[in-house]
């Protein structure tokens, strides 16, 4: 849950965007104004004809109102004309904001925005060692080259570790490279040490690069965090239920090591009904596991296993434990 204190700085965060927005029309009107009298001449008109019809609204002519509006439309188009024949975009004096659907607000009909969770993540759920860790795991630092080029002698289409791994990578990258366009999830598999959370960390540095809210979660804290909203009553689970729609609305979630935690029946129905509300709402997951498909289904259930095969890429991570290397 968000302390006063947090919420206080979310909220500093949005004022300094609206306020970098203000500051930027305005000196894109000044610009222009400066410029171009024309422009000038008609910004003018707009406000004096706005004061005039308030003053009439005011007195009870409600027409005034809608005379302004049709007025103001067609000065409005004016303008933009005006700027695209100068070679300027059409729109470049309108309000430009980080976020449009709720206008850098953080809220839309009283609810937060999506914007609003990235912005939370972003600032309390990527600690400055994480960031780091990052910048060290990354695709530019993934060396396939750890794993053997060796292919089985007696299989002319076999492939080698090298070969497998060199796929999971490109895959990968696809993945985080085209995140804005394509929607998908990624399963990433493997023994321990073989690299199923360098490659996970790689996707979360790429796609934070691209201002893309990332939430990394172990397995074992995402459940935690399910069982504190379902059965505390307390002030921490009211905190744990906030935090569990982040965990829903997060663009890209990371579960690390699923099957390490302690697997029960409340775990699978939680597992399964984050896969459905994120799947739902286009939203990213990629889970990194030691488990075979087998095991899934064996730990959690057939409808998870099936929600994988049919919904996730599968990514294999090949080879011995290269941690050392």
């Amino acid at each position: 849950m968000l302390s006063n204190s947090q919420y206080n700085e979310i909220e500093r965060i949005y004022d300094a965007r609206r306020k970098a927005s203000r500051d930027l029309k305005d000196a894109r009107s000044k610009e222009l104004r400066e410029k171009f009298p024309f422009i000038a001449e008609i910004e003018d008109k707009i406000i004096t004809e706005s004061i005039k019809a308030g003053r009439l609204a005011i007195a009870g002519d409600l027409s005034a109102l809608k005379e302004l509006e049709r007025n103001n439309g067609q000065l409005i188009d004016s303008k933009r004309e005006y700027l695209a024949k100068n070679g300027y975009p059409e729109d470049y004096l309108d309000d430009v904001y980080e976020c449009p659907k709720c206008k850098d607000t953080g809220k839309i009909d009283g609810k937060h925005c999506e914007c609003f969770y990235r912005t939370v993540i972003d600032h309390f759920y990527m600690p400055d060692d994480r960031r780091e860790l990052l910048m060290k795991e990354s695709f530019q630092t993934f060396d396939v080259n750890l794993y053997s080029r060796e292919k089985d002698e007696d299989d002319p289409e076999s492939k080698s570790d090298y070969d497998i791994m060199s796929d999971s990578v490109n895959a990968a990258l696809d993945f985080a490279e085209g995140f804005e366009h394509n929607y998908r999830n990624l399963l990433i598999t493997g023994e321990s040490g073989t690299g199923k959370t360098f490659l996970a960390n790689c996707i979360a540095g790429a796609l934070i690069e691209k201002n893309i809210g990332v939430l990394y979660m172990p397995a074992y804290e995402l459940f935690s965090l399910f069982s504190k909203a379902t059965f505390s009553r307390n002030e921490e689970g009211r905190g744990a239920e906030e935090e569990k729609e982040i965990v829903y609305s997060a663009d890209c979630l990371i579960i690390d090591d699923l099957g390490t935690e302690l697997t029960n029946s409340f775990v699978t129905t939680e597992l399964f009904a984050c896969m459905e509300k994120r799947d739902l709402a286009r939203k990213s997951t990629v889970i990194t596991t030691n488990l075979s498909f087998p095991d899934i289904e064996r730990r959690y259930s057939d409808r998870i296993k099936s929600r994988l095969v049919g919904n996730y890429q599968y990514l294999i991570m090949p080879g011995k434990d290269n941690r050392e290397e």
